[in-house]
């Protein structure tokens, strides 16, 4: 997928042999990507801080959870693995602080997301001796060529379903 990102300039996908989309890497994530995707890995041992001496959460990821569910509340928890969590953000594209007052209501403010998490992981708040690392990163290529493979599933289990209809009905 990284090289359809570097090398092509226009992308057509087709699904079930019907033609579904025609564009540039970045309109097709922008149109099927489904907004932006924020990484969370949380940190897995369980040690004293070494500056303060105090004891780190007993269950970082209830943290995090708790965290996210309270303060992103437009996030949507797409995948949760061994400590690391990925949620999906935004409808469509996350704006700058400076064009803030022109986005629409769903859009997510770039700003705001690494706000609130430097806020929520420094020392002596929320999240602090939670969070290893997270990422924000826009959805990738690979993620809508699976948006339209579920499509493709899906058209392929209809038609083994009208293919088993019919030979009933023949039978």
């Amino acid at each position: 997928m990284d090289e359809c990102e570097v090398l092509c300039t226009r992308l057509a996908i087709m699904v079930a042999g019907e033609f579904q989309c025609l564009g540039s890497p970045m309109q097709l994530k922008d149109k099927y990507g489904g907004g932006y995707t924020l990484a969370v890995k949380a940190q897995m041992n369980n040690k004293t801080s070494s500056t303060e001496g105090a004891a780190a959460p007993a269950d970082p990821c209830k943290s995090i959870r708790e965290f996210m569910a309270a303060n992103m509340t437009n996030a949507v928890l797409s995948e949760e693995n061994v400590g690391l969590f990925r949620y999906r953000l935004g409808g469509g594209q996350v704006v700058s602080a400076a064009d803030s007052g022109n986005a629409p209501k769903n859009e997510v403010l770039l700003a705001d997301v690494f706000g609130a998490f430097e806020a929520a992981t420094a020392e002596g708040s929320a999240l602090y001796g939670c969070v290893s690392d997270y990422t924000f990163s826009q959805t990738s290529l690979e993620e809508v060529f699976l948006h339209f493979s579920t499509k493709q599933e899906l058209a392929e289990k209809k038609a083994r379903h009208h293919l088993e209809e019919w030979q009933q009905e023949e039978a």
